[in-house]
């Protein structure tokens, strides 16, 4: 009821639900404004170690958005659609249980996420093992669990036929070929490309021959069934996006032409739908999404015979949580009017906004020690701050310029859009430890519930 109240098939947190959140966090000890204690008493230095890195920081799932997340994708394609969630973006247990819950399958890049998917409860025939660097133990575990495989090149399908060889009875795996559609990936977010020529990824359909190679090994190999491609992450258009499932439709039907029948069994078209990190709204949907695959692709929504697998992941989570840090120390400088503020937080937890900050720059908002929002005029105007982490190295800002009420110690500062891509990046570095993971939902009334 709670969720059909207040999370139908909402994408995104809403912002002003973060104080509310943030109120019932103190009140529950998840928060706190300092630690008492800390060193007196107690030997145990990690138990310290661990109360402080408890009650500084946190990652913070709403619960309602995620599954109108999951729902609003499942909603907006065919029945014969299975979306596969690329859980490296987030690579938590509850997550997988939500989305499984949800009739959702999980794209695994590692044999650990494969394991993952299954031991949360993915039924086999919607787990989707992708990696580049499949050892052959990996295969056979593969194969034995019944999940379904994408070879990554022409060699990983010779070491698949080896594999099969060795076994007493056919595997269950839907097995398929990755494949580079080649289409252009340049423009802003370049980096998050992986269909140039020279990818490190997939058999590339660079000329008549190397396609042809495709073709061959579809005769050559029975067990082969299907066809996979990922043309970029991160920031790749729609319209780069349904080229690339338009090149893999037109494929698989040329396989077919060549076996003389229904040769193709199910396309994967990967994932790689961006999510704006511009307001609460989430842009573009996956209704936009699905028209124009349609346009490009309409063989993917009418030939209910041809199963297909989407692996979103980013566009799925990023706008579901929020991270939020405590203010611990704030500098100003003479003949400046920038305030640097220490968090509990940095390129620890948002790495690609320490190293690459052009690509991800999250909104920020701040609260008062009450968890109430700071706005222009109470402590006076807005001043420039730059938000430094905790780490010991001169990089560690996960946003610098950024125009807020004078900060003070005590306060928090939440960075919006952090549902993927965070935790799923967390270094070592400094030895910290990872930030505690909460989730949060409404009761039908719209009272908070962790």
């Amino acid at each position: 009821a709670a969720a059909a109240t207040f999370g139908a098939l909402r994408q995104g947190v809403r912002t002003s639900d973060v104080p509310s959140v943030l109120r019932a966090m103190r009140k529950n000890n998840f928060l706190a404004s300092d630690l008492n204690g800390l060193s007196r008493g107690t030997n145990d230095l990690g138990a310290a170690v661990a109360a402080s890195a408890a009650q500084k920081a946190a990652v913070v799932y709403d619960l309602d958005a995620l599954r109108g997340s999951f729902a609003a994708l499942r909603d907006a394609f065919p029945d014969h659609w299975t979306h596969a969630l690329a859980i490296k973006a987030a690579p938590l247990a509850f997550v997988v249980r939500e989305a499984v819950d949800a009739g959702l399958g999980v794209e695994a890049a590692s044999y650990g996420e494969a394991a993952s998917a299954l031991a949360n409860g993915c039924p086999r025939e919607r787990v989707v093992f992708d990696s580049p660097a499949k050892t052959v133990d990996e295969l056979r575990w593969a194969l034995d669990a019944g999940i379904a495989v994408n070879a990554d090149s022409l060699d990983e399908l010779a070491r698949i036929d080896a594999v099969l060889a060795e076994r007493s009875a056919p595997s269950a795996s839907l097995l398929g070929l990755r494949v580079n559609a080649c289409v252009d990936g340049k423009g802003e977010h370049a980096i998050f490309a992986v269909s140039e020529n020279d990818s490190k990824f997939g058999h590339p359909l660079s000329s008549d021959a190397m396609r042809a190679a495709v073709v061959d090994a579809f005769g050559a190999y029975p067990w082969l069934r299907a066809l996979h491609t990922h043309v970029g992450s991160a920031g790749t258009s729609l319209d780069m996006l349904a080229q690339g499932a338009s090149t893999l439709a037109g494929l698989a039907d040329e396989i077919d032409a060549a076996a003389g029948g229904r040769r193709v069994e199910a396309l994967d078209i990967g994932g790689g739908l961006a999510s704006s990190m511009a307001s609460d709204e989430t842009s573009p949907t996956f209704a936009e999404h699905a028209a124009c695959l349609r346009e490009a692709a309409p063989s993917l929504f009418t030939r209910d015979d041809r199963a297909v697998f989407t692996e979103l992941g980013r566009a799925l989570l990023q706008k579901t949580a929020w991270i939020v840090s405590q203010v611990e120390y704030v500098k100003a400088f003479d003949g400046s009017p920038t305030r640097i503020a220490t968090l509990q937080v940095g390129a620890d937890l948002l790495m690609r906004q320490c190293y690459r900050p052009e690509l991800a720059t999250n909104r920020i908002t701040a609260y008062d020690a009450d968890a109430e929002p700071l706005a222009a005029g109470g402590r006076g105007a807005a001043v420039e701050h730059h938000l430094a982490g905790p780490l010991c190295f001169a990089g560690d800002y996960p946003q610098k310029g950024v125009a807020l009420p004078p900060l003070a110690g005590g306060d928090y500062v939440v960075f919006h859009d952090t549902g993927a891509n965070s935790l799923a990046l967390w270094s070592r570095h400094c030895s910290r430890l990872v930030p505690p993971v909460y989730s949060y939902t409404r009761d039908a009334a719209g009272a908070v519930e962790l």
